[in-house]
């Protein structure tokens, strides 16, 4: 495809991946109905203007919801046109390029890239790399190495989850519970501690 405008023109691919369309729907459904339910337990301010209180709490999910004010609280409905183009737009993805490439080397280039960005998106939030919280450069380096080990870490752990697809019952971290009980009353028989095994 060709993306022209008046003074330049840009080449790229359209991608789609049914397997991250499927991970984008689940993570997608997962925040609309928990941030649904976020919305009608929390009660509204008696002083605050329910619109304002909305849009503050719903965020970037307020345009797949229409609401009416029920005493103190919101009653929530989904608006499934919203969503429905929402969905629908899931696992494609474009890739622009400069030059002379197939899209062959441009999904790979992307790939390379994508799994850097994961990793840092996982230390960031999973490992809670963020905010360093140090006033000194070898505080902060010594910190940044702690996290990138517990992020090597934790990708070796998710790869392994995955394939003896322990990660369809576990997430790595009710994984690790699971684990420190064992250890705690060893006379608990938890079989998914052979994966740390293997691991060690």
């Amino acid at each position: 495809m060709t993306l022209e405008e008046k003074e330049f023109k840009i080449n790229g691919y359209c991608f789609y991946d049914p397997k991250r369309e499927m991970e984008e729907k689940s993570t997608f459904y997962s925040r609309l109905y928990d941030m649904k339910e976020k919305l009608e337990e929390t009660a509204i301010p008696g002083w605050r203007n329910a619109a304002e209180v909305f849009k503050e709490r719903a965020r970037e999910m307020a345009s797949f919801y229409s609401w009416k004010k029920i005493d103190d609280h919101f009653k929530i409905n989904i608006k499934k046109n919203a969503v429905s183009q929402r969905i629908n737009r899931m696992g494609k993805f474009f890739l622009f390029y400069y030059g002379e490439r197939d899209w062959v080397e441009c999904l790979t280039y992307y790939r390379e890239r994508d799994i850097v960005e994961k990793g840092f998106k996982v230390m960031k939030n999973d490992i809670q790399s963020l905010p360093l919280n140090t006033n000194k450069d070898s505080t902060t380096k010594g910190f940044i190495f702690v996290c990138f080990i517990g992020l090597i870490i934790r990708m070796k752990l998710l790869s392994m989850m995955k394939e003896t697809k322990i990660i369809e019952d576990y997430t790595v971290e009710s994984l690790l519970l699971a684990y420190i009980r064992q250890q705690a009353h060893p006379n608990i028989e938890i079989s998914l501690i052979v994966i740390f095994c293997r691991f060690s």
